[in-house]
């Protein structure tokens, strides 16, 4: 997932939806796109906490430590979108593993990140299917980090139209096996 969010970072195309909003929180407290990551979802823990306290786990408390480090370190992966081709490559590249981990996490029963454990309770509460609450929550977040200063691209609607169809498959792959 971290390597996914540095990708989308790194295509210069703009990012995933959550990515979005988070680099928006980052150039509002000028502080690093996992600096940031990680205080959204230590933050949202404890609403997620008082909405449904059943999708919290040892992966909540993981997700919302460690991506946010392993997005830092990807960061200094020494990749540039010199041209348009590799930003594309890097685009598609990055939709996959963003999606394909979380559906890879979600599918863990460990606790989902704050963020998705909301998808869940969307999911739960409008009774749709996955891939809606999570195009329901990701229009919310580009509409916040948008409001936060964050550049939206064809990254972003991208992101936002294929993360839940590909993480639906991967959580229904993961299911069969």
């Amino acid at each position: 997932m971290s390597l996914g969010i540095a990708l989308f970072l790194k295509s210069g195309l703009g990012a995933n939806p959550l990515t979005t909003f988070t680099n928006g929180v980052s150039l509002t407290v000028n502080i690093s796109v996992g600096t940031a990551s990680q205080l959204i979802m230590l933050s949202l823990l404890i609403v997620v906490f008082a909405l449904d306290k059943s999708r919290i786990g040892i992966g909540t408390v993981i997700n919302g430590v460690c991506v946010g480090i392993f997005i830092d370190m990807f960061m200094k992966l020494p990749l540039e979108a010199t041209h348009w081709s590799i930003q594309w490559i890097l685009l598609i590249v990055a939709c996959v593993l963003f999606s394909m981990g979380l559906g890879l996490y979600v599918s863990s029963n460990l606790g989902e990140g704050t963020v998705d454990a909301f998808m869940i309770i969307i999911k739960n509460k409008c009774h749709v299917p996955i891939k809606i609450a999570r195009i329901i929550l990701d229009m919310i977040l580009v509409g916040l980090g948008f409001l936060l200063g964050s550049n939206i691209g064809i990254g972003t609607i991208i992101g936002m139209v294929t993360t839940g169809p590909i993480m639906n498959q991967t959580m229904k792959y993961i299911k069969k096996k």
